[in-house]
């Protein structure tokens, strides 16, 4: 049964600094300077940045690997709360969309005047945003025709989480693939239907109530978990005054779409950013406490959290640097971020933590696996890969100090409590949980 933390409903929010929207980059200040509501101006920011993550073509080197700044968001709240402000960010996206849409018009008409259409492929529409209830095979075959980019902006979690329990295929997979860049492929026996991706660049986000967020991620084992951004705030009870601001704000953000077109079509070539000695230096003291401090305070569970968390400074960091980069009409292909944008993404980092550990205090903590076993049969079973031979068990039993008949009733005993299943002879795998 599903607990959920009683959420009293409070008039304070504490969010991020007004010193913070005061040094943010001219784009992120126009989409967010018509947001009164402390709350709804966090949310419209972080969003904001999640959409510009597909825009804005930056990348560096993080833990010895090339990574982009793509990032995924999970927004939870009450209903009538304040997350509806997210379709003004959607409108952030669409003139893209809508160029992406033009293009794939010109391009059928000139398909379909050609008399001779033996040697020419059929165009293939490119989106911007991806609808969040398409099944797997629908998601890939998108992203593939969009080189790997795509954003998914769903304003109800169920959309998602009625895709996430389909037949259609594991949603999951491709989310968690996506967001560590790696390759993503389909093979069918029809080649038209078998594609793969290299590096995807998907961007999330997503608004829900905690029930559609524990649909959604029913654990903090699951591998969605850590990769996620969450962002919690309470009902205000306070009345809205509905018609204090006199502004057209479909207006003001097609406005700001136009300009994210123009961003988008200049997309030349990918900045490569990089941290200055000095805030590397700060970056490492910084999250080795915060991960100590997490691991005291909530488990080791949430240690991979707590070093995505970095990963997603770190991509925060770049897309700042990046909009500075257009907004200052930069040139060259390298950027080291300023001191203010790390301290940005460090207190946007701070916040995205406080409410990690609002989300950690009801997102139930699976059983491990290994709970009914003893020392030596956990130590086993844990040293085992997802696929493994027996000839595996009887190596990693010598490691242990477990004689070979003791490994060999281990193992009867894990398929039988149903840990591990016989794929063929001496082959096996271990059982999803």
């Amino acid at each position: 049964m599903k607990k959920i933390r009683p959420n009293n409903d409070v008039t304070k929010y504490t969010g991020l600094s007004k010193s913070l929207y005061q040094n943010l980059p001219n784009l992120l200040k126009e989409a967010t300077k018509l947001i009164k509501e402390p709350h709804e101006k966090d949310l419209v920011l972080l969003a904001t940045l999640v959409l510009l993550s597909n825009i804005i073509r930056v990348s560096g080197i993080y833990d010895s690997r090339r990574i982009f700044p793509n990032l995924f968001l999970f927004i939870t709240a009450k209903a009538s709360a304040g997350k509806g402000v997210l379709k003004w960010v959607k409108i952030l996206g669409d003139e893209i969309h809508k160029e992406l849409e033009l293009k794939y018009k010109v391009q059928i008409l000139e398909y379909k005047q050609l008399e001779d259409k033996s040697n020419i492929e059929k165009p293939t529409r490119e989106t911007f945003f991806i609808p969040g209830n398409a099944s797997l095979s629908a998601m890939i075959r998108q992203l593939t025709i969009n080189n790997g980019y795509g954003v998914i902006v769903e304003s109800e979690a169920d959309t998602l989480n009625v895709a996430m329990k389909n037949d259609w295929g594991n949603l999951s997979e491709l989310f968690r693939k996506a967001y560590e860049f790696e390759s993503i492929s389909q093979l069918r026996a029809d080649v038209n239907n078998s594609f793969e991706i290299d590096a995807p660049r998907l961007s999330i986000v997503i608004t829900g109530t905690q029930n559609q967020l524990l649909d959604f991620i029913p654990s903090v084992e699951n591998g969605l978990f850590s990769r996620f951004m969450f962002m919690e705030f309470p009902l205000i009870k306070t009345w809205k005054n509905v018609f204090a601001n006199k502004v057209d704000f479909y207006t003001h953000y097609n406005d700001i779409a136009k300009q994210l077109l123009k961003v988008y079509k200049n997309n030349n070539k990918c900045l490569n950013v990089s941290l200055s000695s000095e805030q590397e230096d700060k970056f490492h003291v910084k999250f080795s406490t915060y991960q100590s401090q997490h691991d005291a305070l909530l488990g080791e569970d949430v240690i991979s959290s707590i070093r995505r968390i970095g990963n997603m400074h770190f991509r925060i960091c770049m897309l700042l640097t990046g909009l500075r980069y257009h907004e200052n009409k930069s040139q060259g292909e390298t950027a080291i971020c300023t001191d203010k944008d790390f301290e940005i993404a460090n207190e946007i980092i701070i916040y995205l933590l406080d409410n990690l550990r609002n989300i950690y205090g009801y997102i139930p903590t699976v059983q491990k696996a290994t709970k009914n076993l003893n020392l030596k049969q956990a130590l086993l079973y844990d040293a085992l890969d997802t696929n493994f031979s027996f000839f595996n068990i009887t190596e990693e039993s010598k490691k242990l100090g477990i004689a070979y008949s003791t490994a060999e009733n281990y193992l009867r005993m894990f398929r039988k409590i149903k840990l591990v299943e016989k794929l063929e002879h001496g082959k096996y795998c271990k059982i999803k949980i």
